[in-house]
């Protein structure tokens, strides 16, 4: 089973055990436009916990202000390369293995209601390109895992339950 959200994320479910976060480049069908003033601004806040606070308050409508706070303490620990290199992974297209999937791998993409960057429209589109998938439309803005996480947690342990038994 594959949990599609935001950018670049993705959640691989494994029968026995914890769902395990993946990182799929451009996690859109096709790249990302972003600005080399934006990338230069957001991997210039490396090791700045506060300014790199504000980036995801940027995207949210109702953050829960303690997540955020552990947002930014795990944020901070990256290097100025390594932000600069995540930015960088959503200007490539979608990769193909997860792309051609086979069609019995179940597929759950997140959307947030209000968000501006990758909202409903774009989460459908994206979708619409996993015939059987699964979207769920959650009431914030794009960052729901620190907006909304209480009811992101129970869509996915819902979606998760509901998948037969037996599935590799």
């Amino acid at each position: 089973m594959v949990i599609l959200f935001a950018e670049n994320a993705a959640f691989q479910y494994r029968p026995g055990q914890l769902l395990d976060e993946e990182r799929h480049p451009g996690c859109p069908a096709s790249a990302m436009e972003l600005p080399e003033e934006v990338i230069a601004d957001w991997a210039a806040r490396a090791g700045d916990r506060e300014r790199l606070r504000e980036i995801p308050l940027m995207f949210a409508t109702k953050p829960d202000q303690a997540l955020l706070d552990e947002w930014a303490d795990d944020a901070v620990k990256a290097s100025r390369c390594a932000l600069e290199a995540i930015l960088r992974v959503l200007l490539t297209p979608f990769p193909q293995p997860i792309a051609n999937r086979p069609q019995a791998t179940p597929v759950m993409v997140l959307a947030g209601k209000s968000d501006a960057l990758l909202g409903p429209p774009v989460q459908r589109q994206i979708a619409a390109t996993y015939p059987g998938s699964c979207l769920v439309e959650l009431d914030c803005a794009h960052e729901f895992l620190i907006e909304v996480p209480g009811e992101t947690a129970e869509q996915v342990a819902q979606f998760v339950t509901a998948l037969p038994r037996g599935r590799p």
